[in-house]
């Protein structure tokens, strides 16, 4: 595969520090280096997902954690170093939860789960 394109990069890879939280809220999809337009810039663009399942709009119910560019369905990232470091309170999340394999079998709604 291109040096230049990395599908489900490393957690590490994509964001500057606090990975546990980062991984605990964002799936890191794909990171492509903008060489592969211009061969002169060397700056990784890096493509991720937010994992918090809800019915609506993530953040919408958590306005005093928005941010200028973090509000309902937007999320903001401060670039470091060429990585990603979210711009708000983890508190913005509505849930964070997280089930034990040992829970699996038990009956959870879908505003209950994360997946990790």
């Amino acid at each position: 595969m291109n040096d230049l394109i990395k599908i489900f990069p490393e957690y590490e890879d994509v964001f500057y520090d606090d990975i546990e939280n980062h991984k605990k809220y964002f799936l890191p999809i794909c990171s492509i280096n903008l060489k592969l337009i211009d061969p002169q810039d060397d700056t990784w663009l890096h493509m991720v997902s937010v994992k918090e399942l809800f019915d609506g709009q993530i953040g919408s119910s958590t306005s005093q954690y928005h941010t200028r560019f973090t509000k309902a369905d937007m999320i903001g990232f401060d670039i470091i170093d060429g990585k990603y470091k979210f711009d708000a309170d983890w508190n913005y999340f509505t849930f964070s939860k997280e089930i034990d394999p040992a829970n699996y079998s038990d009956q959870y709604s879908e505003d209950e789960i994360e997946y990790k």
